[in-house]
This record gives C-alpha cells, sequence and structure tokens, in this order.
C-alpha cells in the first residue's frame, strides 16, 4: 500500500477531528432550552455544519453520518475504507430484500423489519453483489419456512456473513493494522450476538456451526456458544467486556463494545496517514451520530440528565 496516497485526505480528517463534540456540548444540546435553541446548536455538529437541521432532526442523524461517510470516501484512495462503518444500513436494506423475497416463496407476508437510512439503495445494491450477500441468500432460502425458527435462523446466518463480509472488506482495502482493528470490532459485535441470541433462547451450537460455515471462526465466540457460565465470562474478559450479570442488560454490554473498539482505535493517533486515520476518524463521528440520537430522543422524551448522561458512548480522546 502506497500510504502516501493517503495524505490528502488524513489532513481533511484530522482538520474535522477537531470539530467533533465532545460529551459536555452532547448534552448541551439535549438540555437546550427550546427547539429553536436545540436545532441552533445542532450546527455546531459536522453532520449539520453544511445543511440545517429540519423539523425531526433526530430522523435525520444517520442519513448525515451516511452522507459524510460516503463524501469521505470518495475523497479517499480506496472508498471501502470508509463503507465499512456505513455497511451495517445497507445489510438492513439487503435483509429485507432476502425476507420479502423468503415471504413470496412460502405465500406469507414479510414480516416487517427496521427500516434503513434513506439513501442507502446503492450501497444495498453493491452489498447484494458481494460473495457473502450470495451465500447468505443462498443458505436463507433454501431453509425457509414461515415458522419462528425459521426466522432466527435468518438472522443468524445474515448476522454471520455480515461479519465475514466486513472481516473481507477491511483485508483487501487496508491490510493491517486496519485488517486487525475489524478483526477486532467483528469479535465485540459477534459476543453480543452470541449473549443476546442466549437470552432469546436462539440454538447456539447451530448459531456458532453458521458462523463457522460463514468463516468467522474466533475461539472466544465458541466459547461464548459453547461453554459454560465460567467458561462465557473468562471469554467476555478476554475481549475487553464486562460478563453480563444475573440480570443480563444488553444495552450495557452495547455500549461497552462501543467503547472498548474506540479504545482499539485510539492507536490511529501513532499513524501519520493511512486508511486507520480515516477509519478512526468515521469512527469517532459514529460514536458523535450515536450520541446525538440519544440526547435528541432523551430531549423528546423527557429522559432524566443523569439517564442520558448514564446511556452516551465515551466519545474518541
Amino acid at each position: 500500500m502506497d500510504r502516501a496516497k493517503w495524505c490528502f485526505i488524513c489532513g481533511r480528517v484530522t482538520a474535522q477531528r477537531v470539530r467533533l463534540l465532545d460529551r459536555r456540548a452532547v448534552l448541551a444540546i439535549a438540555q437546550a432550552p427550546t427547539v429553536e435553541d436545540r436545532r441552533a446548536r445542532l450546527r455546531s455538529s459536522l453532520l449539520f455544519s453544511e445543511t440545517p437541521p429540519g423539523e425531526r432532526p433526530f430522523e435525520e442523524v444517520e442519513e448525515r453520518f451516511a452522507g459524510l461517510a460516503r463524501e469521505t470516501g470518495a475523497l479517499s484512495p480506496d472508498a471501502r475504507v470508509a463503507a465499512l462503518l456505513e455497511q451495517g444500513s445497507a445489510w438492513t436494506a439487503a435483509r429485507e430484500a432476502i425476507r420479502a423475497e423468503a415471504a413470496a416463496r412460502l405465500g406469507v407476508s414479510a414480516r416487517s423489519g427496521s427500516a434503513p437510512p434513506k439513501g442507502v439503495r446503492g450501497d444495498a445494491d453493491a452489498i447484494r453483489e458481494s460473495p457473502e450477500f450470495a451465500e447468505a441468500r443462498y443458505r436463507v432460502l433454501d431453509g425457509s419456512s414461515p415458522s419462528d425458527e425459521a426466522e432466527s435462523r435468518g438472522d443468524r446466518i445474515l448476522d454471520a456473513y455480515e461479519a465475514a463480509a466486513l472481516l473481507r472488506v477491511a483485508r483487501d482495502a487496508g491490510g493491517d493494522p486496519l485488517g486487525g482493528w475489524v478483526a477486532a470490532w467483528v469479535r465485540l459485535r459477534g459476543a453480543l450476538a452470541f449473549v443476546r441470541a442466549r437470552t432469546l433462547g436462539w440454538n447456539l451450537p447451530e448459531m456458532w456451526r453458521e458462523w463457522r460455515a460463514a468463516g468467522v471462526d474466533f475461539p472466544a465466540l465458541g466459547d461464548l456458544a459453547l461453554g459454560d457460565e465460567a467458561t462465557r465470562g473468562a471469554a467476555l474478559n478476554s475481549l475487553g467486556l464486562f460478563p453480563p450479570s444475573e440480570n443480563a442488560n444488553i444495552a450495557a454490554l452495547e455500549r461497552r463494545v462501543d467503547e472498548r473498539m474506540t479504545e482499539v482505535v485510539s492507536a490511529a493517533r501513532g499513524e501519520p496517514f493511512g486508511p486507520e486515520v480515516v477509519f478512526a476518524f468515521l469512527w469517532a463521528l459514529r460514536i458523535e451520530a450515536l450520541n446525538l440520537r440519544i440526547a435528541l430522543a432523551a430531549a423528546e422524551s423527557g429522559m432524566s440528565e443523569r439517564r442520558m448522561a448514564e446511556e452516551l458512548r465515551t466519545e474518541a480522546a
């Protein structure tokens, strides 16, 4: 890789990084006395600096993040580095396409999933052309039936192949250390998926076989799928996560996954330029977008300041 080609975009995102909002600024947006004050304060975010927010800024955050990620990717030697941070919404759209196809084959109504942000059609089309999507589609449709078990099986398969796609794109686009960072992200996301699957009563040995078939074969995930309580706790600790309590709080584990990944990408401070610098900036912007959604939802719902502060992610240093 010719890292010198990344000089321009790395200089650009380094300048933009100093404009990212810290925790205090995000809290100030939520605490604005009026809706108009809140919208005015949002202009300090990179996500709203070019175009003022509309009447429902909460609904705009993800779309604006995706747009800025695509803009950053277009200025980079390899746009796939930026695409890593927005593949989730594209896979959501692709999942809906598979669900609709499976339902059509069975002659039943498709279950409605969460709608992806606006403007992801092109990215979803790219996902549909990937080898991971083709294999996931085949496996889901091959075993499709109207049962709840079939529904969870489809989600398990798609989770596994989305993870496999992230690993492949990171290897192809950036190599190391970016590939190692994304592998860490996949392990963390996988841990969350297996903990959540256990609470839902899914078939964990079968889920683990599906992840291994997709080529995502991290030992810690196998321990979470097949181990006893002590083994699962040790696996979560090995990933830098805290073993969930008896009353497992998935939301707390989600926060810890994001914060652990923020710790991982902090290594970008040692890189003068390269895909890692771009990825680290977009990760920090992703955290800001998530925090803004939390703050805006809290302001609309009347959530207490203390509760909101507990939900906010720690921003990148």
